[in-house]
């Protein structure tokens, strides 16, 4: 590399290799990822000069001013002047040429081999001992640039050589710096597309430490789009792995992102050098696995299963995050995540921490972004921790905790409303189906119930039987009684509370109580379709069941006769899903409800009932005890 510093005359500096630096002045090139300049004093080590490394500070090559003492340096916004001032000497600049340097490998065109390749830049990465950078410097003349989408497309026909240089750096950021404007607004400028590649071809295959990758698309690959294994602290920022360009529509691989075989400290999400989150979203199978004793690893601030807008789902068609096989203490937090048969799913996995997600909606419920169920954490799953995350409107359960040996699992905070099944459901032994409280009273205030000896009581408002809103915590003393005063009620008719023991088993929802001042509030029309659960439950023979019609699904509604409203069909089902009674199957408008069901002529057992219209349907369990 070359440098020439001037004031008054030109200077052309002997660069010598690397250079012992005391680097009292050093600035980052924001341009250049891992470029670092320095000023050095000669009174210091090998003397005073200009100095640059491009590996992030591992090594120093001087540039030049030898002898001067450099106090300051500075750059222009395109990097390509570099200004310095020496003490007693002046400013002296230089013009910044391209850097030419083995260690960094530019991309120049889209063939899938041969100079200037893709392929042909990792290779060569391969052979080098120290790390390298792939930067990305196509022009608009490659016969693979579409104008119209602003994006380079490379189409392998064979997946890549694994990549074994540790610390190599994949710059995808580097094309609209080397173009010199954003081509692609809607996204990464440069698209690798699997399609010609074949059934059993991975997009990049990892097996090297420190691999970074910065703003690609990797779509349409027969397996995962980016494998990282035996191999730690990777980062993968700013991507879109199984959609298009844009980030708007489906493109899948098979899997999005696969962390296998003690995959640890890898971080997939918005980084120091690249603030952008990863887009993983409409894989034909996971969109992130994370599999095999990876453990360790943060997977945060991304879309999963939607948009790059998060305003509509392009699904994984399984889960939106697998943590599976001994995949322990990871930690999933700020992604949204929608569209998946689980949002969430949690397989033999242990202590990992679930937080602050938004998995079937958003923080202002303003979007449907269903998954079949929001989080399944079975199969001797212990010890996990789901704090804080908003998840509703998912098509089956909100939170899952399945099998004997799943116990431990700590549930706290979360706003859950809305899905079609439970909130929380612990099934087959999962967190020892620890009892729910009851909530025995509110009055003035005071939230009063049993529960075990010595939990932790969280208490929640909701529409229904879940928990949108989190009002506050308390611990039940020795009898099991506990006492929660607060301000003020939230604006919703149901208060509901769920115990926790002291290793962090957490039990479903308890039964809701209906806070009478509420729920009789003047003749308000309510905006939220809502299905209470019976009471009493137990019951023998009659029982009570509330509902409301609510009008924000309602775009418009019918008319039948003199009555303007929707359709309401009000249902009883038996275990086995055959139909045993039809309570309501009638038009009706906004408002509050209840029907008597008397079930007499029917035998002990649990039946489900269902409030079901064009815009809405939802299920509860009831039990009938003669």
């Amino acid at each position: 590399m070359s440098f020439f510093f001037y004031r008054i005359y030109y200077f052309l500096p002997t660069v010598i290799d690397i250079e012992p630096f005391y680097g009292f002045y050093l600035l980052l090139d924001k341009n250049n990822k891992g470029y670092l300049y320095g000023g050095d004093n000669p009174k210091y080590a090998d003397g005073g000069g200009a100095y640059l490394s491009i590996n992030a500070g591992k090594t120093f090559k001087r540039i030049g001013l030898d002898t001067l003492n450099v106090t300051s340096i500075a750059l222009n916004n395109s990097s390509t002047k570099l200004y310095t001032a020496c003490y007693g000497s002046g400013i002296w600049i230089a013009d910044v040429p391209e850097i030419i340097d083995n260690r960094i490998r530019p991309v120049t065109n889209t063939n899938d081999s041969g100079e200037g390749s893709f392929r042909k830049a990792i290779d060569n990465a391969n052979t080098n001992a120290i790390a390298d950078t792939i930067i990305f410097n196509i022009p608009k003349s490659d016969p693979n640039f579409d104008a119209s989408k602003g994006i380079w497309v490379i189409k392998p026909d064979s997946s890549f050589a694994s990549i074994l240089n540790s610390n190599l750096v994949i710059d995808g950021t580097s094309q609209s710096l080397f173009i010199g404007e954003d081509t692609n607004p809607e996204g990464p400028e440069i698209v690798i597309d699997g399609s010609n590649a074949g059934e059993n071809t991975y997009g990049l295959i990892i097996f090297a430490v420190g691999t970074e990758i910065y703003r690609l698309t990797i779509n349409r690959f027969g397996m995962a789009g980016i494998s990282v294994s035996f191999a730690d602290s990777s980062i993968i920022s700013g991507c879109y792995i199984g959609t298009d360009y844009s980030g708007m529509k489906s493109a899948g691989n098979r899997r999005g992102i696969t962390l296998e075989d003690r995959v640890n400290n890898t971080h997939i999400g918005p980084s120091s050098f690249l603030d952008k989150p990863n887009v993983i979203s409409g894989n034909k199978g996971t969109g992130i696995f994370i599999v095999d004793s990876a453990q360790h690893n943060t997977i945060v601030g991304n879309y999963i299963g939607v948009n790059k807008n998060a305003t509509d789902t392009i699904g994984n068609y399984l889960r939106g995050i697998d943590l599976s096989r001994s995949a322990d203490n990871n930690i999933i937090k700020d992604n949204f995540i929608g569209g998946n048969y689980q949002g969430v799913y949690v397989n033999s996995s242990n202590y990992n921490v679930i937080k602050n997600n938004f998995i079937g909606t958003n923080k202002t419920w303003e979007f449907n972004f269903n998954n079949s169920d929001g989080i399944l954490i079975f199969n001797n799953s212990k010890g996990n921790e789901v704090i804080e995350n908003t998840i509703g409107y998912n098509n089956g359960w909100g939170i899952k905790i399945a099998g004997n040996n799943s116990i431990h699992n700590k549930i706290s905070r979360n706003s859950i409303s809305k899905n079609w099944n439970f909130g929380i459901i612990n099934y087959d032994g999962g967190n020892t189906e620890l009892t729910p409280p009851v909530i025995t009273s509110v009055i003035n205030s005071e939230i009063i119930g049993t529960t075990g000896a010595n939990q932790i009581i969280e208490v929640f408002a909701d529409s229904s039987d879940e928990g949108q809103v989190y009002i506050d915590s308390t611990v039940s003393d020795a009898s099991g009684n506990f006492l929660l005063s607060i301000s003020k009620l939230p604006d919703l008719p149901n208060i509901t509370a769920t115990a926790r023991d002291a290793l962090g088993n957490t039990s479903e929802f308890s039964n809701p109580f209906i806070v009478t001042g509420i729920e009789k509030e003047g003749d308000k029309i309510p905006t939220e379709y809502a299905l209470y659960q019976n009471y009493p439950n137990p019951f023998n023979p009659v029982t009570v069941i509330k509902y409301t019609i609510g009008t924000l699904l309602n775009p418009t509604f019918a008319d039948e006769g003199n009555i303007r409203g929707v359709l309401i069909t009000l249902k009883v089902y038996d275990i086995l899903g055959k139909e045993a009674a039809i309570l309501i199957n009638r038009f009706q408008k906004p408002g509050r409800y209840e029907v008597n069901f008397n079930a007499s002529e029917l035998p002990s057992g649990v039946y489900f009932y269902r409030l079901k219209t064009k815009y809405f349907s939802q299920t509860k369990k009831m039990l009938l005890l003669k």
